[in-house]
């Protein structure tokens, strides 16, 4: 096949995959980043335990369920570990969730709605940044949108294959589903009765494995899901407003909002509300409702639905004559980038994930600790705060080579405060307040400050 016989949007899509990958190559090689600590330390765990699912409690084992942790210890198996082996595996998972938009958005809409839909997830802050952090949500995010792909294309085995996958990822997973489970319901709802029972039996597969995961869990653990997450219940719509504003606001997705109300204003309703799209907005919603009932939430936990928020986003995109349409993509893509980078000073420094900021912050404690090692011994006494304490520690994080002896916790309830050499104050730490009065008892002196973009260390030295 010669070029000028390939289609122009499969032409932009591979364009968009190389511009995409070229991007993400400065941070592949950077150094683990909060969360991470405790996903890379669970999989080198599943590695060490020759592949066993069921991770020692109370450290690892906190009941998700398994293929992260096996596919990650399979790619540390065969490569080893580092911060490139981790963040390549995350960025496999960001080229199929893209290139899935992409066949998904060609299914319900069309080629050109495929690309638009994967241009504006690529350039999202939070799915850009994500894309470069190994955790199990872009895993879970490019499943989810393979399963709807194949679900919606009757592709039985396939949708079986990715559908079996997606809830063993993580558990919001089951949500996708359900939401095809509905889907499939009202699509197929005139059928024999007797047909319909059998199409919706073997769409449930994938719920029957999740369920003998979690029986297997329980024979071996004594108990069936994430702990934290029972603990954390609330009443329903706890956070809904701020996930609504965070899933249809933030980060210029309102752009999107305005032009579908557009639609609905002008009477072209039907294209965004119809028996198709009701399958993304079954799983959108669903996502949305789950978190507004968890009073602990992150921006990355709805990664899943937001290829499926700019496919409806292509659609009214698609009503504008051809420049109009791509000066307005232009446009998107160039707010997009704006909130690629920004200059917060948040103490929970997790929250900065939502984009590249993240990369301030390792920055900062990566200049920090190199500080320390140059000019102290590795049985210095340091009193700190996380994420410092596990980046001092532990040396698979690369932050180190060589683990800190003497780390003084800010959680540790007894502390000589005669005893400490240095405080080393991450991201203005709640503990500098939490433990005023301990530290009031030294005579600090601030002997270094890294100030990257707003995300601020301190090292103060202890002269008692």
């Amino acid at each position: 096949m010669i070029i000028k016989d390939i289609p122009p949007q499969k032409i932009g899509l591979l364009m968009l995959l190389v511009l995409f990958f070229i991007l993400k190559i400065p941070t592949m090689n950077v150094q683990y980043f909060w969360d991470e600590s405790i996903a890379v330390s669970q999989v080198l765990v599943t590695l060490k335990e020759n592949l066993n699912p069921i991770l020692p409690s109370p450290s690892y084992g906190i009941g998700h369920p398994p293929f992260f942790y096996l596919t990650g210890a399979l790619f540390y198996l065969f490569f080893g570990e580092s911060p490139i082996v981790s963040h390549i595996y995350t960025l496999i998972f960001s080229l199929i969730t893209i290139y899935f938009t992409y066949l998904l958005g060609n299914k319900l809409i069309g080629k050109t709605a495929g690309v638009i839909a994967s241009a504006l997830l690529m350039f999202c802050p939070v799915f850009f940044s994500q894309s470069g952090i190994f955790l199990s949500d872009m895993p879970l995010t490019a499943l989810t949108v393979a399963t709807l792909y194949f679900a919606l294309n009757h592709d039985t085995k396939k949708y079986l294959i990715t559908g079996s996958i997606l809830v063993l990822i993580k558990e919001p997973g089951v949500i996708t589903i359900f939401s095809i489970l509905l889907f499939s319901f009202i699509e197929n709802i005139k059928l024999d009765k007797k047909q319909l029972i059998k199409t919706l039996f073997i769409l449930c597969i994938p719920l029957f494995i999740y369920f003998c995961w979690l029986v297997y869990h329980y024979f071996v653990k004594g108990w069936f899901f994430y702990q934290p997450w029972l603990n954390t219940i609330t009443y329903p719509g706890y956070k809904l407003y701020d996930i609504l504003k965070w899933v249809f606001f933030d980060q210029f997705r309102f752009i999107g909002l305005v032009f579908i109300a557009s639609m609905i204003l002008s009477g072209k309703y039907k294209y965004i509300f119809n028996k198709k799209m009701s399958l993304l907005w079954f799983n959108i919603f669903g996502y949305i409702f789950l978190f507004s009932g968890f009073s602990f939430f992150l921006p990355r936990y709805l990664l899943p639905i937001f290829s499926l928020l700019f496919i409806l986003f292509s659609i009214p995109l698609l009503q504008l004559n051809k420049n109009i349409k791509f000066l307005t993509i232009l446009v998107v893509i160039f707010l997009f980038f704006t909130q690629w980078f920004g200059e917060r000073n948040i103490h929970d420094g997790i929250l900065l994930e939502s984009n590249m900021e993240y990369l301030d912050l390792v920055r900062s404690h990566k200049l920090t600790i190199d500080y320390i090692l140059k000019n102290y011994p590795l049985d210095t006494v340091i009193f700190t705060d996380s994420p410092i304490t596990d980046d001092l520690l532990q040396p698979f994080l690369h932050y180190t080579d060589k683990p800190f002896l003497n780390i003084i916790r800010v959680e540790d309830t007894v502390i000589d405060v005669n005893n400490i050499q240095l405080v080393v104050i991450p991201q203005q730490s709640t503990f500098f307040y939490e433990f005023k009065e301990k530290i009031a008892q030294m005579n600090l002196s601030l002997i270094k400050e890294y100030n990257i973009n707003g995300k601020i260390t301190e090292i103060y030295k202890n002269e008692i």
